[in-house]
């Protein structure tokens, strides 16, 4: 089948703020690698919201690394060809798993070119309903907090906990076995046994997952922790339980005329989305410029828009513009929320310990 003529536009990406996926594709049975992920999330950094069909990515090899030569061409060449062989089974969309299969590749092509140091690739047509134009039941997470992650592991339980850190009932329970699927992939490479999967990929994965901001409440403590259920001797569930301060009161007490925004709720939707219009666009900003969508709600629901509006306008200037974060060794979310806890810490008790 011929794709080149929905594909020939050539995009650049960017290496801050939020990217998305619908969460079918954040739960499928796929794993990466750690230099795959990476990849995988810098192609989902070239889609932009207003996109109607995919494009081309291109974006710096020193995205990836700031080593060069065979060593670091040699991982890229592998982590490539990996990702090319990524496929996800497309069936369980419509019924059960054990119900048959389908099978879509996720990218079409990957490569790097070695003059120019520029990666560059492309998704495939078929997954393009999980990347494009999403409107429910997808998952945003921060580009920078991704890129720090050192496993592919990682990668996915972040995606994987980030797809349900909102859910209404605060946590979400799932079968052993389903668990290490979506960890590991419908086909691992290596087959490990519970214990082995529990020291190797699960603890390491979750410790690293937890050190991120993304995860973090503003005193520093992780807002997610596990636990293992057990039937006899043997983890038959695993269970994730998120902390009320990332469940934060926002929806309780907004009202959008008559109707508190608690009677908007879907199965897991983007919070933009459940917003009143006045208050969606400076949410989204908030979250643009490096605020996860907890800290985003907390200063939406403290801090009047009118006030709020003024140091976006800074936060556009010092982020977008001028890079001041990286002129001072920050992310973009540290520095964002520097400022606002500048600005409106004392006036609106925003972020002070209770």
């Amino acid at each position: 089948m011929e794709h080149s003529t929905a594909l020939k536009s050539t995009k650049k990406v960017k290496s801050s703020g939020t990217i998305a996926q619908g969460n079918f594709l954040v739960r499928s049975y796929l794993t990466f690698g750690a230099i795959e992920a990476k990849i995988f999330t810098l192609l989902l950094a070239g889609i932009d919201k207003e996109d109607k069909n995919l494009k081309r990515i291109e974006f710096p090899m020193s995205l990836i690394t700031n080593y060069k030569g065979g060593s670091a061409y040699e991982a890229i060449h592998e982590a490539c060809m990996q990702l090319m062989a990524k496929k996800i089974n497309a069936h369980p969309e419509d019924s059960k798993r054990k119900k048959g299969f389908h099978y879509y590749q996720v990218v079409i092509d990957c490569g790097l070119d070695l003059g120019k140091g520029i990666i560059s690739g492309q998704f495939h047509p078929d997954v393009e309903k999980y990347l494009i134009d999403l409107k429910k039941n997808y998952t945003i997470s921060e580009i920078e907090e991704l890129l720090k992650l050192k496993s592919g592991y990682s990668h996915r339980l972040f995606w994987y906990l980030k797809s349900y850190e909102n859910i209404k009932s605060k946590y979400r329970r799932e079968p052993f076995e389903e668990f290490k699927n979506i960890m590991l992939g419908e086909t691992p490479e290596t087959s490990y046994q519970n214990s082995d999967f529990r020291r190797f990929v699960l603890e390491p994965s979750f410790k690293e997952v937890v050190r991120s901001n993304a995860f973090k409440d503003f005193n520093g403590e992780p807002t997610v922790r596990y636990t293992l259920e057990r039937k006899g001797r043997i983890v038959t569930h695993i269970r994730f339980d998120f902390s009320k301060q990332a469940q934060l009161s926002l929806f309780d007490k907004l009202e959008h005329g008559s109707t508190t925004t608690n009677t908007l709720l879907r199965s897991e939707p983007e919070i933009s989305i459940l917003l009143p219009d006045k208050l969606r666009r400076p949410f989204e900003r908030l979250v643009e410029y490096g605020l996860t969508e907890q800290q985003a709600k907390v200063v939406i629901e403290k801090v009047p828009i009118v006030e709020l509006n003024k140091v976006l306008y800074k936060l556009n200037n010092d982020i977008i513009v001028d890079k001041m974060h990286l002129k001072l060794n920050r992310t973009a979310g540290i520095h964002s929320v520097m400022v606002l806890k500048e600005k409106f810490s004392v006036k609106y008790k925003l972020w002070l310990s209770q």
